[in-house]
């Protein structure tokens, strides 16, 4: 059997209709979720990694998988002893190395923290209180523990 030949005319009536001869639309998604670098897909939420591991869903063109790794997926990126490491998104990676005479970034409490003075001035009864430092600058924080 000699392989299926359209004219041009009919292809372009396949294109501009989005009508294949088995009447499937052109636009049909077929892409698949991926799990982020240095992740893994598995079979379902119950084989999830324990231990400061994170389990998340990814849904994409109607197929649907699970993925774990650990924690913190960042490349490491590693300072030279005299500078400083920079983490300007939070995630738990260092983004950036400066020396420490141009540092001029200020460590921040976590979303609805707030800096206090002392280790002594942390909110109490199911609170948190921890201290952040950054190019030279250390500051408490406190706030309500994670539900």
């Amino acid at each position: 059997m000699s392989p299926l030949r359209l004219s041009s005319l009919a292809l372009v009536a396949l294109i501009t209709t989005g009508v294949g001869p088995c009447e499937a639309p052109l636009n049909t998604c077929q892409a698949y979720p991926t799990c982020d670098e240095g992740h893994e897909e598995i079979e379902d939420e119950g084989a999830c990694l324990q231990d400061d591991a994170v389990c998340y869903e990814r849904s994409l063109c109607g197929y649907s998988s699970w993925c774990t790794g650990p924690a913190s997926s960042c490349a490491p990126l590693a300072c030279a002893p005299e500078e400083v490491a920079i983490d300007s998104d939070e995630d738990g990676c260092t983004d950036t190395c400066v020396a420490p005479e141009e540092c001029e970034a200020f460590p921040s409490c976590d979303e609805g923290h707030q800096a206090v003075a002392s280790a002594t001035e942390c909110l109490q009864d199911d609170a948190v209180c921890y201290e952040r430092s950054l190019c030279g600058s250390t500051i408490w924080c406190t706030g309500p523990a994670s539900s």
